[in-house]
Formats: structure tokens, C-alpha cells, sequence
């Protein structure tokens, strides 16, 4: 069935983007409400993923799960080639066992997988082969990406089950990571920059400007994001739009409404008609 959004309609539960430009300026952290599946095919970068910052280099795999805040943070002016899967919840869901790897990185708090070098060759290969102009001399494209992201999530869910996950930390901002593990536990309470500035022994224009300069978005944004996303899920969980705006932390079902209405273009009542996937090329 075809799902509506602002942006046109889709026809698959799965978008692939193979891109290998000068990223555009770096995006503020954001999330989709799918998952979504980034390879590193050349280069290096920082990946933040809420409270946590990798260090990712080619060869690397980020799982990032619905809802969850993320960013690629880049070195400006400078080209490194990724591929991105995003996969809907109805993929999964005719595909019993291959979200298995999303799970365990769950269960460890640990979003990474770094392929063995011995390994490394061959995932790129075969996530290159993902693509769609790879596949565009088929008579059935679409049939054969769909085989080969099968595959392809097969040799990851295996590959998971052995990668280790001893690395060095990157850097990162230890009062900014956490503000954000400070909103994620408290997302249902007052989460004004006073209140979350004073639990961390920071003044509020200390902490604002160091929240934007890690996260790209003001902190007061960061939590508004948060609850939406918290309320999206909470919706398709089968709760009532007054019940996902209470647990989502709004303080009020018209303010609830308006920011829900601008994030996805219909209201909390329709929410079945969002769109999960974007089907434009992302500028991540």
C-alpha cells in the first residue's frame, strides 16, 4: 500500500543512497521514525548517536534504530563515500529475525560493528552491489536489490554476533552527552535549559552553547524532538493522541498538536498516514 506524505508517495519499505560527495553544510542531530543502516565505504568521521560519539572508518557499519537523535560530523570541505539503507518497520516485520542485529546492539548499548579486516573487502563489495545503478541491468531491479539487501542483512546479523566492540572512545563533549542522557531519563518532566543546566553545575548560556556546537541543534529543540519522536512511537503502539502527548512530556495537547502537525504534516489522529520513509536523497 502506498503511504502519503508531503513529499510525494514510495513504493518499497526500503530506500538505498550510495553518495560519495563533499557533504552539504552538516546536519543538526535529527532522527527517522525507520531504521537506518550507514556504511563507510571511504574515509573517516565522527558519528554521534544521542549520549554516544564513534569514531567510524572505512569498512565501519552504524546502526541507528527509530527515534533515535543522530549526526555524521565531518570534516568540512572534505569527500567520504557512504551507502545508506533505510529499512521500515514493515520490512522487518515481513522478515522475522533479521533485525536481530539492531537488538543485540540494543541489549549492549553499542551501535558500531567493526568488520574484521579479513572481512572488510568482501562487506564493501557486497554493499556496493546494493545500489541502484548495480542493479539497473536486470529486467527486475527492484526484485533483485530486495534479494541482495536480504543477503546483505543476513551476513551483518552474522557478523554481529562476532565483532568486538573494544575500541578507543572518541571525543567528545562530557557536559553536552549528559544534558542528553539527562533528557532521555527525565523526558515526562520539566526539561527547561534552567532546570538542566542546574544538574549539571553549568550556567544556561554555557550549556546552550555548548549543546549547539556539539548537536547542531539548540537544547530546546533536542527535547522537542525527542518527545515527537517518543509520541510517534508511542501512536503506533496503539495509544491514543492525548495519551502519546502525556507520555511524550508535552505540557499541553494544543502544543502537542502544533509541533506534531509541523514535523509530519498530518495530525496525531491519522498518524497511519505518515510516510516512513523520506524519498528524497538525504544530505547526511
Amino acid at each position: 500500500m502506498l503511504q502519503r506524505t508531503g513529499r510525494g508517495y514510495l513504493e518499497s519499505d526500503f530506500r538505498i543512497f550510495h553518495l560519495k560527495d563533499v557533504p552539504r553544510p552538516a546536519m543538526p542531530m535529527h532522527y527517522h521514525d525507520f531504521r537506518k543502516i550507514m556504511v563507510l565505504i571511504d574515509g573517516s568521521i565522527r558519528f554521534a548517536l544521542e549520549d554516544q560519539m564513534y569514531s567510524m572508518e572505512a569498512g565501519d557499519v552504524m546502526l541507528v534504530e527509530t527515534g533515535t537523535m543522530h549526526r555524521a560530523v565531518f570534516t568540512e570541505g572534505k569527500a567520504f563515500e557512504r551507502m545508506l539503507i533505510y529499512l521500515s518497520d514493515n520490512y522487518f516485520a515481513a522478515r522475522p529475525g533479521l533485525d536481530e542485529l539492531f537488538l543485540r546492539a540494543g541489549e549492549h548499548q553499542d551501535y558500531l560493528l567493526r568488520i574484521p579486516a579479513q572481512k572488510r573487502d568482501g562487506a564493501i563489495a557486497m554493499i556496493s552491489s546494493l545500489s541502484d545503478e548495480a542493479c539497473s541491468q536486470s529486467r527486475f531491479p527492484l526484485l533483485l536489490q530486495q534479494s541482495r539487501v536480504n543477503e546483505f542483512l543476513i551476513e551483518l546479523n552474522d557478523l554481529a554476533a562476532s565483532c568486538s566492540r573494544e575500541r578507543e572512545p572518541a571525543d567528545q563533549d562530557g557536559k553536552v552527552k549528559e544534558a542528553i542522557g539527562y533528557v532521555n531519563r527525565h523526558l515526562t518532566e520539566d526539561l527547561s535549559t534552567k532546570k538542566i543546566a542546574g544538574s549539571l553545575g553549568l550556567s544556561e548560556s554555557c550549556l546552550s552553547q555548548r549543546f549547539r556546537k556539539e548537536t547542531g541543534l539548540t537544547l530546546r529543540s533536542f527535547v522537542a524532538d525527542k518527545r515527537l519522536s517518543r509520541a510517534f512511537l508511542n501512536l503506533k503502539k496503539g495509544c491514543t493522541a492525548a495519551e502519546a502527548c502525556s507520555l511524550s512530556g508535552f505540557t499541553s495537547y494544543s502544543s502537542f498538536y502544533r509541533a506534531y502537525m509541523e514535523r509530519y504534516g498530518a495530525s496525531p489522529k491519522n498518524f497511519e498516514t505518515v510516510q516512513e520513509l523520506d524519498d528524497q536523497e538525504p544530505a547526511e
